[in-house]
């Protein structure tokens, strides 16, 4: 038995090739694509998906969500587009390693109007720590780049 069945949809992989109607099945985190007559597949959840797009989740190569997700960890703005995977820390920005509080804030306070400055569920300095805050708590994936703006001001 699978875990999802989406039925009726239009497949588009990803791949170039023309999109194709088809089922997507999940099991175990697996996703595989059924073609054919899918009437006696069982699944514990099954979504009709007639005059909608399934599709590969996409992945955003360059957001300034670093703490604007932690704060809102549903993210649905991203979510509702598709985006599954968000690069954070981009253009030297990102939010960790800050040993010192004070220039955190700062960090903060500087950038808030590309980042936000919303309210933060806790605290950290290291990378680990950082990474933690987002460990079964939000709803897309996260790629982190460690930006060079910590690591100067860090130095300095």
């Amino acid at each position: 038995m699978l875990d999802l069945l989406i039925r009726n949809g239009l497949v588009i992989d990803g791949t170039g090739n023309p999109g194709f109607y088809a089922a997507v099945g999940v099991e175990n985190e697996r996703v595989v694509v059924l073609r054919g007559d899918v009437s006696n597949v069982q699944a514990a959840r099954v979504v009709d998906a007639t005059g909608q797009i399934v599709c590969p989740g996409f992945i955003d190569m360059h957001a300034h969500s670093g703490l604007v997700i932690l704060a809102e960890p549903r993210h649905e703005p991203k979510v509702r587009q598709g985006i599954t995977t968000e690069l954070i820390g981009i253009d030297g920005n990102s939010y960790a390693p800050f040993a010192n509080d004070d220039d955190f804030r700062k960090f903060v306070q500087i950038n808030s109007g590309l980042d936000g400055n919303p309210p933060l569920p806790g605290r950290w300095s290291t990378v680990e720590q950082y990474l933690e805050m987002f460990t079964n708590r939000v709803a897309v994936n996260i790629c982190y780049i460690v930006g060079n703006s910590p690591l100067r001001i860090g130095a300095v």
